[in-house]
């Protein structure tokens, strides 16, 4: 199951892994503070500018497909914009100012337009 931290470590994995398995990352998974501290002694992985939104989009994808009520709550808000705000992050986020990318809200707008599409064909089958 896909909760907000074992999302933040597996975007944190991916981000330093680049796919080997490593030990220290597994047995940090069930302490967030414990992981937040060794996830700064890795590299950065070489490929993940080029990787981080698929890998965000699948993460957030697995999320809100197994909560029903996360699901629900996304495509409540329609056609809405999301907006991720905070001054802590410009990528993910708006800057706290609207002149970050908010790549987070765009992943998710994406997510909602595809589950929306799901919900429909599954509504004209029945």
């Amino acid at each position: 199951m896909v909760n907000n931290r074992t999302l933040l470590l597996s975007l944190e994995v991916c981000w330093h892994c680049q796919g080997r398995r490593n030990k220290k990352f597994t047995r940090a998974r069930n302490c967030f503070q414990t992981w937040k501290k060794k996830s700064k002694q890795y590299p950065l992985r070489n490929d993940w500018e080029s990787v981080k939104d698929n890998i965000m989009y699948e993460a957030i994808k697995a999320k809100f497909t197994q909560h029903d009520n996360l699901k629900k709550i996304l495509l409540s808000t329609k056609n809405h914009k999301i907006v991720e705000h905070t001054k802590r992050d410009a990528y993910w986020a708006d800057g706290g100012d609207g002149q970050g990318k908010n790549m987070l809200g765009i992943l998710l707008m994406k997510l909602r337009k595809e589950l929306s599409a799901e919900n429909k064909n599954e509504d004209e089958e029945i």
